[in-house]
C-alpha cells in the first residue's frame, strides 16, 4: 500500500453498530486480530485493527503489535470509508492493511472510488 484508498458506503447516516459488527466480523477471520470502533463525533467514525506481531521475527518492529486505522467520514451526505497511508501503522502493515480494509469495505457493501 503506497496510497490512500476510499470506498463509498451505502449509508444515509452514520451507523456505528453496523460498523462495529462488520469490523468484529472481519477481525474474527484473522488469527489474533482485534477490532475497536470509536465514534469521533459529527458523523465521523474510526476503526482500529490490532495486528499481532511475530515474536520470532528478526526485527523488533515486526515483533510488536501494529495498528491498522480506517476512518469513516461524512462528506456532503455521503459516507466514505478511508484507508489513509500515513495513519497509525498502515504504511508498515502494507498488504495486511489493504486486506483488512478490503474485507471491511466488502462487508459494508462499499464501492471503491
Amino acid at each position: 500500500m503506497s496510497e490512500d484508498r476510499t470506498w463509498r458506503l451505502p449509508w444515509s447516516r452514520s451507523e456505528l453498530a453496523s460498523l462495529r459488527a462488520a469490523a468484529e466480523g472481519v477481525a474474527a477471520g484473522f488469527a489474533g486480530v482485534t477490532a475497536l470502533v470509536e465514534d469521533e463525533g459529527e458523523g465521523d467514525l474510526s476503526v482500529f485493527f490490532t495486528v499481532p506481531g511475530d515474536p520470532s521475527a528478526e526485527f523488533e518492529e515486526e515483533q510488536e503489535d501494529s495498528t491498522c486505522e480506517l476512518a469513516v467520514y461524512e462528506v456532503d451526505g455521503r459516507h466514505l470509508l478511508c484507508l489513509e497511508w500515513e495513519a497509525a501503522d498502515n504504511s508498515w502493515l502494507d498488504d495486511e492493511a489493504d486486506q483488512l480494509a478490503e474485507e471491511l469495505a466488502d462487508s459494508l457493501e462499499g464501492r471503491p472510488i
